[in-house]
């Protein structure tokens, strides 16, 4: 038996021992902290179970291929958590970006409104003094009416007044210069009424003096014939009576 032993083991030499242990140890290296065995203890464990060198080669290919497929699983976990996470974190970002920019509407909607209500406010101040303004100037408007109309009155009262009294001076002038032509007519008319009043007493004193002889002829006719007429009634006859005209007057 310890024959056969010593010919089973003969393939245990250093070498072969140390290429396996360099072989564990890369690989427990490449793995990095997903293999915290000691590489010895492997290839020790290893060499106790191995019956022959192709035995032993085996074992610690398969371990190191084991070890090699569990670290690309885990670099692939590694990667993929990485691309999770950054999947994650990119959609945290954008939450994120949402969020603030969600803030940011949020923000510029109060201003907004706080703006809003502060121009409301102002124009719920101003409309009041507006108002005010423009009743104001509604009132100067119609005040400063009132005086054209009052001034325009006041106007046409006094071009009346002024109207009247030109009227009635131009009345008073017309009523002196109808007197004064009056009076000079009167004062031209006096003295023919008195040249005439005097010729018409002329007339009538030359009218008297060619009726006297008249007069006095027919008087003298008349007592001739009562004397010639005397006799046929058995009267005296006289002689005719020449009489004078104080003798006729005083008939």
């Amino acid at each position: 038996m310890d024959q056969i032993r010593g010919t089973n083991d003969s393939w245990k030499t250093a070498a072969v021992r140390n290429a396996g242990k360099q072989q564990l140890m890369d690989a427990i290296r490449k793995a990095g902290k997903n293999y915290n065995f000691n590489f010895l203890t492997i290839e020790n464990n290893i060499c106790v179970k191995a019956k022959s060198l192709e035995e032993y080669r085996t074992y610690v290919e398969r371990i190191v291929q084991k070890m090699r497929s569990d670290s690309q699983q885990q670099q692939q976990q590694q990667q993929r958590g990485m691309m999770q996470s950054n999947q994650d974190q990119h959609i945290q970002q954008q939450l994120q970006q949402q969020n603030m920019q969600q803030q940011n509407i949020q923000q510029q909607n109060i201003q907004q409104q706080s703006l809003q209500q502060q121009n409301m406010q102002q124009q719920n101040i101003q409309q009041p003094s507006m108002q005010q303004q423009n009743l104001q100037q509604q009132n100067m408007q119609q005040q400063s009416i009132q005086q054209t109309s009052m001034q325009q009155q006041n106007m046409q009262q006094q071009n009346l007044q002024q109207q009247n009294i030109q009227q009635h001076s131009l009345q008073q002038q017309n009523l002196q210069q109808q007197n004064i032509q009056q009076q000079s007519i009167q004062q031209q008319n006096i003295p023919q009424q008195n040249i005439q009043q005097h010729n018409l007493q002329q007339q009538s004193l030359q009218q008297q003096n060619m009726q006297q002889p008249n007069m006095q002829s027919q008087s003298i006719v008349q007592d001739q014939e009562s004397i010639y007429r005397a006799p046929q009634q058995g009267m005296y006859q006289t002689t005719p009576i020449q009489r004078t005209p104080q003798h006729n007057v005083m008939q």
